[in-house]
């Protein structure tokens, strides 16, 4: 009889180090799969705060009015009243 409990315990030991075993696998895979994210979210905010960055010193850029109308001539061809304007194709 005793050995039959023995066995018993054994047996049900092990199904739980078993179950224990597979939790303990699936939360490491888990646990990986969530440091790659964090990676990826930490680069795409360096990213993010680059481009913050230098949106932030365009807007001091345009904040001055001489660089506004210096852009608006260069980029959409605006001039002054009585001024021409020359096109130059290649």
């Amino acid at each position: 009889m005793k050995k039959i409990g023995i066995k018993i315990l054994i047996g049900v030991v092990s199904f739980f180090l078993i179950i224990l075993g597979i939790q303990t696998f699936r939360k490491i895979k888990e646990i990986n799969v969530l440091e790659k994210k964090e990676g990826l979210l930490k680069r795409n905010l360096e990213k993010m705060k680059a481009e913050n960055l230098k949106l932030e010193e365009e807007i001091k850029y345009f904040q001055n009015p001489q660089n506004l109308e210096k852009e608006a001539r260069k980029r959409f061809s605006l001039k002054k009243e009585g001024e021409k304007v020359i096109i130059i194709t290649k």
